[in-house]
């Protein structure tokens, strides 16, 4: 192989010779190395010893829904929904929803509260994972409003003045009730 010196190769081997030609570029220094950082000293010790970190509790904001209904029917199946924060992956919410309202009610003694009673959160095979949460539970309301009425009764064909005239209520969406009416009727335009 020829060498070069000079610009102009040197003959080896019965070889002929080669001129080199062509201006030579400068090269560039290499880049300064970063400055070394050394890691602080290790107690092997402390690296057995250590405990894994445990993960603050989680806030998560559960919230009754509000719910509404007529006088006389049922309580609807309560919801809630989560406000703040919210589940990790396969985690799940286990609850009952409670309001001290019955069928009956009264309209004026509410809204009534719906409050969460044994509250728990699983994990995907069961386990109880509540305290991986900080949980604040608000409660919601169920509102009941007047039933509507409509009034049902058949005029007697030879109605009697001072005669007991029994009439009788229905609830639309509701239980019905009935109620007997006495005393003096008076029939006009049709009606009772």
């Amino acid at each position: 192989m020829p060498s070069c010196r000079g610009g102009r190769a040197r003959r080896q081997s019965g070889r002929p010779r080669a001129t080199l030609t062509g201006h030579r570029r400068p090269v560039s220094p290499p880049p300064p190395a970063p400055p070394s950082i050394q890691p602080p000293p290790v107690n092997i010790g402390q690296i057995i010893n250590q405990r894994p970190q445990e993960t603050p509790p989680v806030a998560l904001t559960l919230r009754a829904n509000d719910f509404s209904r007529a006088f006389g029917a049922p309580n609807p199946d309560f919801g809630f929904s989560i406000t703040t924060g919210g589940l990790f992956a396969g985690h799940s919410v286990v609850t009952d929803l409670r309001t001290a309202a019955n069928n009956f009610s009264e309209v004026s003694g509410g809204p009534y509260g719906i409050t969460f009673e044994g509250l728990r959160i699983l994990d995907g095979s069961g386990g109880n994972v509540t305290g991986r949460y900080n949980l604040t539970k608000v409660p919601g309301a169920l509102t009941i409003f007047r039933a509507e009425q409509e009034v049902n009764f058949a005029l007697p064909s030879n109605l009697t003045f001072g005669t007991e005239a029994g009439l009788g209520t229905g609830v639309r969406g509701g239980e019905g009730m009935f109620w007997h009416v006495s005393g003096p009727a008076e029939i006009a335009g049709g009606g009772l």
